[in-house]
């Protein structure tokens, strides 16, 4: 019996996926059908990977997946999947390093040919409608690669068992360590903050690392450039100056000109670095870009107690829609206050602008004006259409804000902030807790897709930190419990852990990564987690953990740059303290290397542990100082 081809996406729990539902592709979520039918039709798998806010991904669908033409022949030469990077990030992990080792370049949207196996053969990224000079058209492409399938299949699987060899080699562990670069420092843009070139993006935690270890070694200048760095994010065009947010990346090398997507995980990564550096040296515009970013999720993601995955980057079919002014409507609107409000964001004579006071940090300008100018732009921007809302929620990016937002309440004095992460960690475990297992992602009530290493590591360091900001019990156990949950991903044969469970076999390769994305990585933060546990707790176990983590990182990691939570666990492994005692009184007025400060009894006596044991008790802060 010969099963007819439709879309099966509409009623699929991504919302994501949901925007391709009435398309005429056939297009399948992953699973076993798409590929039990590509074997059985002998077809080549079309695998397209995205995310809602992405924008490239909107234009890839308006210009071909909805042309009639494209979509018949799809249809008829090839079986469609398509896939939410972000409900799936194991598949896009993948399929990710099979992209950049075929062609040296990664992105969004994925598109991606694979043998009815799964085993890409053919991959890009954004591939155009239209013919160029150094490019087919998406149409002449798919007939091409469609030919090549039926005349040369047994080249196309000699070739991709090569292919299959080397996802594998890349994600083993080799004997030998291989270098690892320790020159960030010459990577860092000490002009413009981040790291050298375009596009910038803000990479918050290795900037986390470098602020901490700059702190630790006394240079200076790490400091000053990490504070240079907070400033251009917060004054930068890559920040939302009338609604709040922090946008995805900067297009250019000074942070002006935002790809204008806003995710939950960056703002939350965002918050932990202004709370770090406000807690060092307290900048009004640090507390002033906390409130105002905290205020955003709060009104724009907020989704019954947890919080709301993006803003799209593009509103009305058009990229930065609702952030983009065109000059002859921004005179209209703002008349006499024109002038003042060009010189304030530095606008030039070109027909768009966008807000950018990164420039005038120094400069006085009448804040009765400032505050108009802004009345203004807010009321005009209200009659624009705002951007899409992606609803699902997603208990690893969750977790960084539950984080996030403990944290900061105890260093800016915020029992609101604390109150919001509590109740959004009692929201996940009501949603994403089902009959004894954690699910990664929520949408309209469903979960979808059981959770990854990466969900259950952010979820320990949020249970950590609301720990530390309540001292709270119930929370340190919590974590605990969660580390056994761990247990299911380690791989004991190389000493790190999976992104799925050691027996799910349901991908080609179960990958692992140390690389920081848009999250930090499942094995950097378990292992961060396991020395912070290790801290507070002392159990030998955390310690042997750690170590074994610390020797595979040692091992396979080739670039620091993108490990910047291994390097913060690195830096507390060395100099982290924990301090026990009767912190009842504002406990973050103490400065010292990376610390925690813990209720432990009701006498004046403080013990100072470190990561190799405790030193004698003292008294009070003078004798704690001189340590």
């Amino acid at each position: 019996m010969i099963m007819l081809m439709k879309n099966d996406l509409k009623n699929s729990s991504s919302p994501y996926l949901k925007q391709y539902a009435d398309q005429n592709i056939a297009w399948f979520e992953w699973g076993d059908l798409p590929f039990e039918l590509a074997r059985q039709r002998n077809k080549p798998i079309f695998l397209s990977i995205g995310f809602s806010s992405c924008h490239w991904c909107h234009v890839m669908s308006r210009e071909s997946f909805q042309d009639s033409e494209i979509a018949n022949v799809l249809n008829d030469q090839f079986i469609c999947i398509k896939v939410d990077r972000e409900q799936r990030p194991d598949i896009d992990q993948l399929y990710m390093k099979a992209l950049v080792g075929m062609t040296g370049h990664g992105g969004w949207p994925m598109s991606l040919f694979l043998t009815p196996n799964g085993i890409p053969f053919f991959a890009g990224t954004y591939f155009p409608k239209y013919p160029g000079e150094d490019h087919l058209s998406f149409i002449e492409l798919i007939g091409r690669i469609s030919i090549l399938w039926h005349k040369n299949q047994d080249d196309i699987v000699s070739m991709t068992s090569q292919v299959l060899e080397k996802l594998k080699d890349a994600y083993s562990v080799s004997d030998q360590p291989t270098y690892v670069n320790s020159h960030i420092k010459d990577q860092i843009d000490f002009k413009e903050g981040g790291l050298l070139g375009a596009p910038k993006f803000p990479q918050i935690k290795l900037w986390q690392a470098i602020f901490a270890q700059g702190i630790l070694t006394k240079e200076t200048d790490l400091v000053d450039v990490s504070f240079l760095t907070a400033s251009n994010l917060c004054f930068g065009g890559i920040y939302d100056h009338l609604g709040g947010g922090l946008f995805r990346y900067s297009t250019d090398e000074h942070w002006l000109i935002p790809h204008f997507e806003k995710l939950l995980c960056d703002n939350a990564l965002f918050i932990a670095l202004l709370v770090d550096l406000y807690n060092y040296e307290q900048h009004d515009f640090l507390s002033s870009r906390l409130d105002q970013t905290v205020e955003w999720i709060s009104n724009t993601l907020s989704e019954k107690g947890a919080f709301a995955s993006s803003t799209d980057a593009d509103s009305d079919g058009q990229e930065g829609l609702f952030y983009v002014w065109d000059t002859p409507e921004l005179k209209q609107l703002l008349k006499e206050d024109y002038t003042i409000a060009k010189q304030y964001f530095n606008w030039n004579d070109e027909p768009q602008q966008i807000l950018s006071t990164k420039h005038i940090q120094e400069e006085t300008f009448e804040p009765a004006v400032i505050n108009r100018i802004f009345y203004a732009l807010e009321s005009a921007q209200k009659k624009k259409v705002a951007p899409t809302v992606d609803r699902k929620i997603m208990l690893d990016w969750n977790a960084l804000l539950i984080a996030s937002l403990a944290k900061a309440s105890l260093v800016l004095n915020k029992s609101e902030w604390l109150d919001m992460a509590i109740k959004c960690d009692l929201t996940c475990q009501s949603i994403l807790f089902k009959e004894g297992q954690w699910f990664h992602c929520s949408y309209q009530q469903h979960v979808t897709k059981s959770c990854y290493i990466d969900d259950i590591a952010n979820y320990i360091q949020a249970k950590l930190q609301l720990y530390l900001a309540t001292s709270e019990a119930h929370f340190l156990t919590e974590a605990k419990e969660l580390i056994k949950e761990a247990e299911r991903f380690y791989d004991e044969d190389n000493q790190l852990y999976r992104q799925n469970p050691i027996e799910d076999n349901t991908l080609i390769v179960n990958p692992w990564s140390w690389d920081d994305h848009a999250v930090p990585s499942g094995n950097g933060m378990m292992a961060f987690n396991m020395i912070m546990l290790c801290l507070i707790d002392g159990d030998h176990e955390y310690r042997e953990r750690w170590d074994a983590l610390r020797q595979t990182y040692e091992k396979v990691v080739s670039d620091k740059r993108t490990c910047g939570q291994m390097i913060s666990a690195l830096a507390l492994s060395q100099h982290g303290l924990l301090i026990k005692a009767d912190w009842s009184k504002r406990p973050h007025d103490l400065k010292c290397s990376p610390t925690w400060l813990m209720q432990y009894s009701t006498n004046q006596k403080v013990i100072c542990c470190d990561f190799n044991g405790c030193l004698n008790q003292v008294h009070g802060f003078d004798d704690l100082r001189s340590i």
